[in-house]
């Protein structure tokens, strides 16, 4: 049994199933729509992004990798979390040919 807090992870080589401790806030955000970020860096609330909405998303400028940001996103669509991040971060983002790009100057 798994409880909050842990996770399944199931290895084909032995195949059996070993109970971990799960750090993740958004482990499980595909399914359930909400996204914690506590002081984390944009470039894992990135690949958190990509996960939720299966989008190419990539930070076209190194300095904003290691930018934090403390927000909740709860069952918001993607225009609405680029948005916030954009106006918190100072961030520009554009698409292109299907690629979300987001450049700026840094924190």
């Amino acid at each position: 049994m798994v409880t909050r807090g842990e996770k399944a992870v199931f290895s084909k080589v032995d195949k059996e199933v070993e109970k971990q401790n799960n750090e993740d806030h958004n482990f499980i955000a595909w399914k359930t729509g909400i996204m914690v970020f506590e002081n984390d860096s944009l470039s894992g609330i990135i690949k958190t992004l990509r996960s939720v909405y299966h989008k190419d998303i990539v930070i076209q400028s190194s300095e904003l990798n290691h930018c934090t940001i403390t927000t909740i996103f709860d069952n918001k669509d993607l225009n609405t979390v680029l948005k916030v991040l954009k106006s918190t971060l100072d961030i520009t983002i554009e698409e292109k040919d299907g690629r979300i790009i987001i450049k700026g100057k840094g924190c």
